[in-house]
């Protein structure tokens, strides 16, 4: 069954009404609403054609006599006193009527209509459904609850509360794949739900399946519920709201003070004899007896020969509402949109004051035409159909002075013609988009929100005229200066007629005096010459706008196809002719453009070498890629420092300045070509601004971001290839699309909470400052977890569902390197000092250093001494070499500080069920595994850490000896998979290995998300890290192989361990059971993520403060500061 909605009192938007922007209104949406592409929709509010209660039963009749099939549901917003207004709308015969919560509403609603408006569903429903049943009311509606339902429970209490329906919007579009990006108004949904743009709608992967499995998922969940309850169908739990009770123990105890009484009032105990079914009494509406009788005579009309039918002068009264629109139905089932054409038509003639709705929704090949007036709401969303109406021939009074039809005039048609002598009522031609109207003279806010169509107003208007007006033109005759006030000029201008307009004005003139006999009209054609000055056309900017794009398109076409044929001309003559030059070759050059080349060498140069002043030791990899990145707050200081300066524009840089500036040699070799200097290459790239609002589908993720495998395998330098992405990364921000939930700093996500979209915005504002503080609220050490972190975050990002993730481990890395190049970290010692003492025991992330665990190619140790330097100057003191119970008693660390904190890592490896062979070796050579193994005692056979911590430390030139792990012409097999086997990859083919070979005990994954591990989870796909890459590079073939099978500080501290082998710890605490001595990092949790250890610090820190100071303002999870935590036992 078809279903009407009419928004009386529409839930997050009362009162309010839509607005659809142009950039937004597409072709197929301007066929479908009857518009113009590029102009802008408004939808009225409601009060522009409801204004009491009766208004509203109109609107009603109207729908049930346009679609007599269809069931008409209201929706009112849940406040005090809905069902009173409900009771109203049921005897007003609507079928169905919906209770919307407060927490409903569209993304399209303002936040202050979301937030503020109604009130929850619960006490709506519960209102309407008994007032309905003391009217006895109930049984001829349908009762919808809506607003946020989305699991059996939720139904369930909406229909003991009275609900017969329930409506289900967030729930199911997520399910579709909807991210909650509340970014539907800007026409980016990044999954294609709520888009009209063909490539994002392209992206949508939802299913009707998803939709029903869900559905299915409630009705399991509410067939439990009825069982408990001892109820056999949901029909049987409507209203009973005796099996509902407060919970008696509220998250919130402010709920205790509530009372429930009035929401859990039985009413059917009251009214025993009342039937509560909703649905069982149909709702009729009655045809006028006219309308009756000319139905019955259409049946030529329909047959397949058809008919030209005239209908003779019949009397109308004002007890026939609605007249045509039943006919208008019949013509639409049988013909759809295109109406009566051809061999048949339809011409009623009518005499008499018709009632409301005269016309409404009238058909294409229907006209009607009415000696005498009408009521309101004449030819309301007109499709087609010729309405005319005229005064009685005989009538003695001026037409122009005297009402002809009431208010709402028009209100919504898309096409027809309309005929009007006399005065037209107030909201004449509201939201036209298509009708031609000509009219004598009009009331108030006529032509209000029009957007299409053409309007010609003879004699005088009221004020207001067309305000909000899109589309569409009206043209006016000015009947003085206070004329031109009555109009609302904020969207259109007031222009004078073309020559095509007067034409197009004159013929309808004399058309409306062929049909009404207009008196008026007659004046002005015969005055012609002196009348046809005094028009006005009002036309829409936007509309002007569209016309103007749309000839220029026409004209640009049109070139376009002259320049093809005529190089096709030239091309068929053949190349004899010379070449003709305008310009000479110097000329050409153009020295404005070495003029400003000059000017951005001298800007870039002045740049260069204030980040050298700012930055202590600077090295080249440090400044790499950052040659054309300059701070917004920095650029703001240096254009007042400009402004100070002299006004001498002609003081540009020496020549041996611009031959030493770097920037300026490489765009003079890149502009050698002649070609290249009409069109300087990174001038065009810096005249087009970054897209941020549609830069996720205008750019693509940066892949290289690893230098040259070839190169970085004759070294051990970082392998990141900073220039490129540092260069890029403005356009690697603009991928960001400040989703409205992000994932990426969620639980599925970044552990730390880092707020991601935040500083990626800064980043691609050049806000480099503002990025940085944002970074460093959640992150204490961002220049690690952006280059060894393997970016849970980005397999979280919402992007990453249709389209690859946004570099944010690249950005993260690229706001510290540029804040530590800037001189902007600085060690920031206490204020004050407390006196207390913490021993930190560990050397890991989580103990806030690491130097060997992590190979120099993927974090330069320059990095981490860097960070241990500013530690330091702010207090730390670092012991090296120092083992707990060996050079320090356990005892003395429990007496000599007031707290201690564990983060020693997860120190027992993984074990794998496999057993060296003697046979697997004596053929290999060297054996390493990240992952522990029975055998391990063999030689040449050692845990990852112990191979990659000896090669680390060689390289930085410490004597220590191999004891048979040199890789340098072995044979090499690592067993065990992840970012430690890589890095035990790339370290054997540094050393020179004769072969590597990794073993991973897990099959190759896919190269996409299986349906099992769904988004925002890990995707565990086939990733290429940078030790494969380089294996790839010197064999031809990636290195793995797959599916094969392969506690001192805690005991002197006499801490408890769990089953693995973990120290215990309550649930989201850090302390152990031993006073004083807490636990962080790897060894509480087990083996995982820097981001996971660098987490577990900072929270074990803010507890490790609770406990010595008594509370705490240090931030918690997320960077977010709550109120300070307060330690009770503390004195």
């Amino acid at each position: 069954m078809a279903q009407g909605y009419l928004y009386s009192l529409s839930s997050a938007k009362p009162g309010e009404g839509g607005e659809l922007p142009g950039h937004k209104v597409t072709k197929d949406i301007a066929d479908t609403r009857k518009s113009t592409a590029g102009v802008g929709l408004i939808s009225p509010p409601p009060h522009h054609d409801i204004y009491s209660i009766e208004d509203l039963a109109q609107l009603i009749y109207d729908l049930k006599c346009a679609n007599p099939e269809a069931r008409v549901s209201v929706k009112l917003v849940s406040e005090a006193g809905v069902g009173i207004i409900a009771s109203g709308v049921v005897k007003g015969n609507a079928d169905h009527v919906t209770i919307s919560g407060h927490d409903g509403g569209t993304g399209a609603s303002s936040w202050t209509g979301i937030k503020h408006a109604g009130l929850p569903w619960e006490l709506g429903v519960a209102e309407t459904h008994q007032v309905l049943t003391m009217n006895n009311l109930r049984s001829r509606v349908i009762l919808q609850a809506d607003g946020q339902i989305r699991t059996g429970r939720d139904v369930m209490i909406a229909a003991l509360l009275g609900a017969d329906e329930f409506g289900m919007s967030t729930a199911p579009l997520i399910v579709l794949g909807c991210t909650m990006m509340r970014k539907c108004h800007l026409n980016t949904c990044p999954v294609g739900i709520a888009t009209q743009d063909p490539v994002l709608r392209a992206k949508f992967e939802g299913k009707p399946e998803h939709v029903v499995n869900f559905m299915f998922m409630v009705a399991e969940e509410v067939r439990y519920f009825l069982a408990r309850l001892g109820l056999r169908t949901l029909s049987e739990a409507i209203g009973r709201t005796d099996l509902l009770y407060a919970n008696p123990n509220p998250v919130n105890k402010k709920a205790t003070m509530l009372e429930f009484g009035s929401i859990l009032k039985n009413v059917h105990h009251m009214f025993p004899n009342v039937s509560t079914k909703g649905g069982t009494v149909k709702q009729t509406i009655e045809l006028g007896e006219l309308e009756q009788e000319i139905l019955k005579r259409l049946g030529k009309v329909f047959s397949s020969s058809g008919e030209h039918l005239v209908i003779s002068k019949k009397t109308i009264t004002n007890l026939d509402r609605a007249f045509g629109t039943r006919i208008s139905y019949e013509i639409s089932k049988r013909f759809g949109e295109e109406g009566l054409n051809g061999t048949r038509s339809i011409k009623i003639l009518l005499d008499g004051s018709a009632g409301q709705s005269f016309c409404a929704f009238l058909a294409k090949g229907v006209t009607v035409e009415l000696e005498g007036d009408a009521n309101d709401y004449v030819g309301k969303c007109l499709s087609g159909g010729t309405v005319i109406v005229y005064p009685p021939k005989k009538a003695a009074y001026k037409s122009e002075e005297n009402s002809i039809i009431g208010n709402v005039a028009l209100y919504g048609a898309t096409s027809g013609d309309c005929w009007f002598r006399g005065v037209a009522g107030e909201r004449f031609a509201v939201r036209n988009s298509g009708c031609i109207a000509v009219v004598e003279a009009v009331g108030d806010h006529a032509c209000e929100y029009m957007t299409g169509g053409r309007v010609i107003v003879l004699g005088p208007i009221g004020r207001n005229f067309a305000a909000a007006m899109s589309g569409g033109i009206a043209f006016l005759f000015n009947q003085g200066d206070p004329f031109t006030h009555r109009i609302n000029v904020a969207t259109v201008d007031l222009d004078p007629p073309s020559e095509d307009d007067l034409v197009f004005i004159r013929d309808r003139i004399k058309k409306f005096i062929e049909l009404t006999g207009s008196e008026l009209g007659q004046h002005i054609l015969d005055n012609w010459q002196t009348e046809h000055a005094k028009i006005i056309k009002v036309f829409p900017r936007d509309y002007k706008r569209v016309l103007l794009e749309q000839e220029e398109e026409k004209k640009r076409l049109a070139e376009q196809k002259a320049a093809k044929e005529k190089a096709d001309e030239e091309e068929m003559e053949g190349p004899g002719r010379p070449r003709q030059r305008t310009l000479s070759m110097d000329m050409q050059i153009a020295p404005t453009l070495i003029h400003k080349k000059k000017l951005l060498a001298k800007r870039k140069l002045s740049v260069a070498q204030r980040k050298r002043r700012s930055s202590k030791n600077p090295r080249p990899q440090d400044v790499a890629g950052f040659e054309d990145e300059e701070d917004l707050q920095d650029a703001i200081e240096d254009n007042e420092e400009d402004e100070t300066k002299s006004d001498n524009d002609e003081e540009l840089l020496s020549d041996d300045e611009m031959f030493h500036s770097n920037d300026f040699l490489r765009h003079i070799n890149r502009d050698l070509d002649i070609e290249n200097i009409m069109v300087p290459p990174h001038l065009k790239k810096n005249d087009e601004p970054l897209d941020k609002l549609r830069g996720f589908v205008k750019y693509n993720r940066q892949k290289k971001i690893y230098r040259a495998p070839e190169e970085r395998l004759k070294d051990w330098d970082e392998v990141y290839d900073f220039e490129s992405v540092r260069s890029n990364i403005r356009e690697q921000a603009a991928r960001c699309m400040d989703c409205g939930v992000p994932f990426c700093q969620g639980n599925t996500g970044c552990p730390l909470g880092n707020i991601i979209p935040k500083w990626n915005d800064y980043v691609f504002k050049k806000n480099w400052r503002q990025a940085l503080e944002q970074l460093l609220q959640t992150n204490n050490f961002p220049e690690f977890t952006g280059r060894v972190c393997p970016a849970p975050c980005e397999g979280a990002c919402c992007l990453a569902i249709s389209s690859p993730a946004v570099t944010i481990k690249s950005i993260e890395c690229a706001i510290i390197d540029y804040a530590f190049m800037q001189g902007w970290i600085k060690a920031h010692p206490p204020v004050e000092n407390t006196g207390k003492r913490i021993a930190i025991i560990g050397s890991g992330p989580a103990a806030l250093v690491s130097r060997y665990g992590i190979p120099t190619m993927k974090l330069d140790k320059f990095i981490v001494e860097r960070r241990v330097k500013l530690l330091e100057d702010e207090g730390v003191r670092f012991l090296t070499n120092t083992e707990i119970g060996k050079h320090v008693p356990a005892d003395f660390l429990l007496k000599d500080n007031d707290a201690i904190i564990v983060c020693t890592g997860s120190t027992t490896p993984r074990d794998l069920p496999v057993r060296t062979s003697s046979l697997l070796r004596s053929r290999l050579s060297t054996f390493f595994f990240s992952q522990q193994v029975n055998g391990r005692d063999a030689k040449g056979v050692c845990f990852a850490m112990e191979f990659l911590e000896k090669s680390q430390r060689r390289l930085a030139g410490e004597n220590v000896p191999w004891e048979g792990l040199d890789a340098a012409g072995k044979r090499v097999i690592i067993l065990g998979g992840g970012d430690t086997a890589t890095d035990c990859i790339a370290t054997s083919n540094r050393l020179g290995a004769k072969s590597v070979r990794a073993f991973e005990i897990l099959p190759k994954p896919a190269d996409s998300r299986k349906p099992d591990n769904p988004w925002p989870e890990w995707p565990l796909i086939f990733r290429v890290d940078y030790g494969h890459e380089e294996a790839q590079s010197k064999t031809g073939k990636d290195p793995r192989t797959y599916s094969v099978s392969t506690k001192t500080v805690i005991e002197q501290l006499g801490l408890k361990m769990d089953p693995r082998s973990n120290i215990l710890t309550p649930k989201d605490k850090y302390n152990s059971e031993v006073a004083k001595v807490f636990a962080a990092g790897d060894c509480r949790r087990g083996q995982s993520l820097v981001v996971w250890a660098i987490h577990e610090g900072r929270q074990a820190a803010r507890q490790v403060d609770e406990f010595l100071m008594g509370k705490t303002t240090l931030a918690g999870p997320g960077g977010i500061v709550t109120a300070p935590m307060t330690h009770k036992g503390h004195r």
